[in-house]
Order: C-alpha cells, then sequence, then structure tokens
C-alpha cells in the first residue's frame, strides 16, 4: 500500500502563566483567601511524541507512539516565596489502529470525501507516583499536574473525515479519552472529548498554510490520591481540574522531497472556562516531522 511505513516526531509545547477561576482571571490573594497554602502561578509542557505506523493490506493502519514529558509548576505561598517544581519522563505508551474507510491509496478525484475511523489503547507506562524530596526520608507527592501518566488503561476513539481540491483542503476529527477504571492512587483522570476542524490552501507546489480550530472539554478528576493534601493547593484540589477550552491555530506545511513532510501551528485559547483555579494558558505551539516510505 502507499506509504505503508511512516515514522513521526511531534513537539506539543504550552506555556501557561496567572490565574484563571471559572470563564474570568483571578489572583493569588484569592486563592489563599480560599483557604489554600498556595497558588499556582506558572506551568510549562513540551512532550515529545515518536509515532510508527506501519499499513496493514490496503486500508489499516497500526501504529505505536511513545511520548516523553517534560513539566513544570510555579506555586506561590502565602509569603510570596516562589516554588519551582519539574518532572519528565516516559509518558502513557499508545498502540492503536486506524481503518481507511476509502483504502490507503491516494484519492483518485478531486473533492473525494475520505473517512477514516481508529481506536487506540493507552497503557499505564508514566508514574502516578512522582514525590518532591524534602530531606532524608522525608518525601512530599508532587501535584496532579506534574504526574507523567494517567495510572490506567485508556481508550482512545476517533473519526476523520477529509476532502481536497487542486487549491484547498479541509478536514475535521472527533475524538475522546475514556478512562477504564481508577488507578493504585484511588483517582481516576477526567474523561476528554474534542472536536477540531481546519482548511488549508495550498500556495505553491510544496507549501500550504492552514487554519484550525479545535473545542475540547477536560473532565475533572474522581477521587483523590490520599498522599496529597487538597488545601495546599489548587494544583492538588481534585476540584481545580476539569476545564472547557476553544483554541485556533494558523499552521504552515512544507511537502518535501522523498516522503519528508514538516508542518507548524502557533496559537491559543479563544475561550476558556476553568473548573475551580487553575494557571491561563497563553501559548501552544506543535512542531512535526513526517517521513513516508
Amino acid at each position: 500500500p502507499r506509504d505503508a511505513f511512516r515514522v513521526r516526531y511531534r513537539l506539543h509545547h504550552e506555556e501557561s502563566e496567572g490565574l484563571r477561576r471559572g470563564s474570568g482571571g483571578s489572583s493569588v490573594e484569592e486563592v489563599l483567601a480560599a483557604g489554600f497554602g498556595a497558588a499556582p502561578v506558572e506551568r510549562n509542557q513540551d512532550v515529545h511524541e515518536f509515532l510508527v505506523e506501519y499499513g496493514l493490506g490496503t486500508d489499516l493502519m497500526v501504529s505505536l507512539t511513545l511520548p516523553f514529558a517534560g513539566l513544570e509548576l510555579v506555586q506561590e505561598d502565602v509569603s510570596g516565596d516562589s516554588d519551582t517544581n519539574r518532572t519528565s519522563g516516559l509518558g502513557d505508551i499508545q498502540l492503536g489502529g486506524r481503518l481507511e474507510l476509502n483504502g490507503l491509496a491516494a484519492p483518485t478525484a478531486e473533492g473525494e470525501d475520505r473517512w477514516a475511523l481508529g481506536l487506540a489503547l493507552s497503557f499505564p507506562t508514566g508514574s502516578t507516583n512522582l514525590n518532591r524530596n524534602l530531606g532524608p526520608g522525608d518525601d512530599a507527592r508532587l501535584p496532579y499536574p506534574l504526574q507523567l501518566g494517567s495510572g490506567t488503561i485508556d481508550l482512545r476513539p476517533e473519526l476523520i473525515w477529509s476532502r481536497w481540491t487542486r487549491r484547498w483542503s479541509y478536514g475535521a476529527r472527533a475524538s475522546a479519552i475514556v478512562r477504564t477504571s481508577s488507578n493504585d492512587n484511588g483517582y481516576t483522570l477526567g474523561d476528554r472529548a474534542e472536536l477540531t476542524a481546519w482548511v488549508a490552501r495550498r500556495i505553491d507546489r510544496d507549501h500550504s498554510l492552514s487554519i484550525r480550530v479545535q473545542a475540547s472539554r477536560q473532565g475533572g478528576i474522581e477521587g483523590a490520591d490520599s498522599d496529597l493534601n487538597p488545601t495546599s493547593s489548587p494544583a492538588a484540589n481534585p476540584g481545580s481540574s476539569g476545564i472547557s477550552r476553544v483554541d485556533a491555530f494558523l499552521g504552515i506545511q512544507y511537502v518535501g522531497v522523498a516522503g519528508h513532510r514538516f508542518s507548524a501551528e502557533l496559537g491559543g485559547p479563544l475561550l476558556q472556562h476553568a473548573d475551580g483555579f487553575q494557571v491561563d494558558t497563553d501559548l501552544v505551539a506543535f512542531l512535526a516531522w513526517t517521513y513516508s516510505f
């Protein structure tokens, strides 16, 4: 089949600073007045994804995804002192398959609708037990945003539609993450639902520009890690974990020679509604390289 073997690297970068409560801003003073010992004021993440896909037959692609994350959280306490914690390592590995309902062959007619169904399983290879060492024999569990995995086997279904013409291409994708159980620490990360749509225009033989809009709902944490004090910070409180967002992105794509493809997107939230107190996301960026043969 066409492009029977594909490898991809993708960087997902996010920068967040300041506080949000609901659809509006908040402050350190408001968080402390609510009874918390500290307030998260800055959060940054870099997730590096390495994906390998292989075509089986004429319509099925199977895949393996290895994510590596670097996470940072800055918190400020009642005295105004800042405390920065960082974690990094392997996240939850994914195994999946995608059924191309039109087959893996290239489109044969301009304006043809193409559909794909996908399902992946993610496995709890990312840690949920990362601690901060406070001294000999004294460890403290790091809050939920600094843990690398979910601790559960998760289902990741998706449905993709796309269409192309000589100059334009369009597409949409509906996807979800469904948690199947609680983890060994007594909690379940919230389910996630996501809908994204894009349009791209070819500007020459090798380049195209795109606009993409993404709406998502990240459910809140159910249960709690007994090693975390929920009053120490909103980052350690399950009531401050769910969020709804609408993001917009501008992108550029380059199709190189011999199966290489490069893409970049830059954007951020148009709308955010946070459950409880959360760090306000400012910027989201994606960089990707794909090689098919």
